[in-house]
């Protein structure tokens, strides 16, 4: 049995880094790689990278709240 995923909305992003003025001027398919670095049950942070082939656009970190009723 797949287990859904919770839902959650995006509550901050910080540190972010652009390399490149905008994202939408890239033919080839952007990758976007995440490593979650530390959470609890309701609240999760996030390290992400965004390339274009072997070419860094965006780094950052994110901030994700699973369940807003309980913060």
């Amino acid at each position: 049995m797949r287990v859904r995923p919770r839902a959650g909305f995006l509550a901050s992003v910080r540190g972010v880094e652009a390399h490149v003025a905008r994202l939408d001027t890239f033919d080839a398919p952007l990758d976007i790689e995440v490593e979650r670095i530390s959470g609890d049950g309701n609240n999760v942070l996030y390290r992400f990278t965004v390339r274009c082939a072997e070419r860094t656009l965006l780094t950052g970190r994110a901030a994700v709240v699973l369940d807003a009723s309980a913060v």
